[in-house]
This record gives C-alpha cells, sequence and structure tokens, in this order.
C-alpha cells in the first residue's frame, strides 16, 4: 500500500474554475466533510494525508469566503496554481527547440 502523503480536494474549481465550478460555501462543506472522513479513517495513525484546498485559480474574494466558511484544523493546506509563463500550450518551434536541447544534452552526455 502507497503512503498518502495528501489528498487534495478537486481541481481549478474555485473562482470562475475551468470549464466547472463550485461555490465557495459549498467547497468549504466538502473540505469539511472530506477531512473529517480521513481523520476518522486515519485515527490514531501517525501517517494521516494532509487535506490539501482548493487547487485552482486565486480569486481573492472566493478565497476569502472558503476561508471564512472553515475553522483552524479542518483545511491543512491552502493551495491555488499559478502560470506565469501561461497556459502550457506549447507552439510548434518551441517543441522542436525542446526536443533540439534534450536531443544535444544526450548525445553530450552518452
Amino acid at each position: 500500500m502507497f503512503k498518502k502523503y495528501s489528498v487534495l480536494v478537486g481541481n481549478e474549481l474555485s473562482g470562475s474554475g475551468v470549464g466547472a465550478r463550485i461555490d465557495a460555501d459549498q467547497y468549504a462543506a466538502d473540505v469539511i466533510n472530506l477531512k473529517h472522513i480521513i481523520d476518522s479513517t486515519y485515527q490514531g495513525n501517525p501517517s494521516k494525508p494532509l487535506v490539501l484546498a482548493p487547487g485552482g485559480f486565486f480569486d481573492a474574494a472566493w478565497f476569502t469566503e472558503l476561508v471564512s466558511k472553515t475553522r483552524a484544523g479542518q483545511m491543512d493546506v491552502i493551495t491555488h496554481h499559478i502560470y506565469n509563463l501561461g497556459p502550457g500550450m506549447l507552439s510548434l518551434l518551441t517543441i522542436n527547440s525542446i526536443h533540439e536541447l534534450e536531443t544535444w544534452h544526450l548525445q553530450n552526455w552518452i
């Protein structure tokens, strides 16, 4: 069995979401419920996973509501996504450049 270090509630469901979103009120209720399940399941186990949330884009109003609806100990870690380099859609030129760099590196390493 694999040791679980953390459990993340959803992915990119905060704020305006990406194709889907959950209101902060409902998200807080889900986080609290998951934390209760984790605490009950891992009771007395020192390797209990942390509950992470929300794992989405930062929206100040949404995050403020989430934090106000949860108390200390109901959510272990607050997370958010940052894409400073853009959405991750590489152009063909970039893909070719990466391939060339990898090829050069491998040839010099061998």
